[in-house]
């Protein structure tokens, strides 16, 4: 019954704030409580303190949500002065999931971005924004910002789709905002288009990758495209077939230089194995592969080069392994009545001949 009562609130204030004079509230014109379950309020002004901050038409905030809706982080130190930095959750709706930020930095200046998860039809992804006009900026402009998308999308059970989009106004941006949280992960955000296909025997691999910032050096793939073909057994014999396959447009574009290489790559590995146990308890696989690839031009930029390379080697393996019984009938942190140790002793080795060209 509890989670049934329904309240309309009119002209009022609600906040996770406890104390008698809460440092930031949500002011609005209705208030819709579904106790236990949901807050639903109109025209919504997010006061800190008494300095409104943000207008919302609508608000919805679950009370099943434990995670705060509000986070207000302030600091000091040498390179952004005194700050306070601040993020507020927005649930637009079961599909957007936003989170707004404003921040203040001392030496900086103002700050604002807005972060949106999102779900479609076709995938679900991350958009995300922040921009400053920083202040004594000791780059050309003081327009200072980032704009990223990460996207996945599975239109059915065989085919995968990534994308990603990564914009900045200059180098250092995320190392100077988003250190913490994004550049000590990935100081090199590429921009990028990935499909992944399997098929009854391999994968079909499409890679499209576009250089989005000038001040990075970037390989373009503009199209890498490729067929991996793995294990495929020959009739009902021991001897298994596997490939590589793969024709790439590539450009390496040079950080702030109109200065770029570009060549036509076609590049096939074929490879014969044999799989087969010995003795009972000996697995050995021998292989032999040819490598072949061709180049557009070379880096002397004289055109249409074939390089060749052999390559042979083998696996060896076997297991070894004892059942045991544990006397409580319990082993490390789950019941058992037996468990088995195994030891897998792998021997490989691997041998590739001198490539036709260096």
């Amino acid at each position: 019954e509890y989670a049934k009562a329904k309240y309309l609130i009119k002209k009022s204030y609600f906040t996770t704030c406890n104390i008698e004079k809460p440092h930031y509230r949500l002011q609005a014109k209705t208030i819709k409580a579904y106790l236990g379950d949901k807050i639903i309020a109109r025209n919504v002004v997010f006061y800190i303190k008494n300095t409104p901050i943000l207008y919302l038409p609508y608000f919805k905030y679950s009370l099943k949500d434990r995670k705060m809706p509000f986070m207000i982080i302030p600091g000091n130190n040498s390179k952004w002065g005194w700050y306070i930095l601040t993020y507020y959750r927005y649930l637009l709706n079961d599909n957007n999931k936003l989170r707004f930020k404003l921040d203040y930095r001392e030496k900086k200046g103002l700050a604002y971005g807005v972060d949106d998860k999102y779900k479609t039809k076709f995938g679900e992804g991350i958009i995300k924004y922040y921009y400053m006009n920083e202040k004594d900026s000791e780059f050309a402009d003081n327009d200072r910002f980032r704009i990223s998308l990460r996207h996945h999308w599975q239109p059915d059970k065989y085919t995968s789709i990534y994308a990603e989009y990564n914009k900045m106004s200059d180098i250092d941006f995320l190392k100077d905002y988003f250190y913490n949280e994004e550049y000590e992960e990935d100081s090199h955000p590429k921009t990028y288009f990935y499909l992944i296909r399997r098929l009854p025997h391999g994968t079909f691999n499409l890679n499209i990758n576009k250089r989005a910032n000038h001040f990075f050096t970037e390989v373009e793939k503009l199209p890498e495209a490729g067929l991996d073909v793995s294990d495929l057994r020959i009739k009902n014999t021991n001897f298994y077939y596997s490939s590589k396959t793969y024709f790439a447009n590539l450009t390496n574009k040079t950080a702030n230089s109109g200065l770029d290489d570009d060549v036509w790559r076609f590049d096939a590995y074929n490879e014969l194995s044999h799989a087969r146990r010995y003795f009972g308890f000996l697995n050995f696989s021998p292989y032999a592969g040819i490598r072949q690839t061709f180049f557009s031009k070379d880096i002397t930029g004289d055109e249409h080069k074939i390089r060749g390379a052999f390559y042979t080697g083998f696996d060896a393996s076997t297991k070894i392994y004892k059942v045991g019984h544990p006397e409580n009938g319990r082993f490390l942190f789950a019941k058992a009545d037996a468990f088995r140790h195994t030891i897998t002793p792998i021997l490989s080795y691997a041998y590739i001949s001198d490539p036709t060209i260096s």
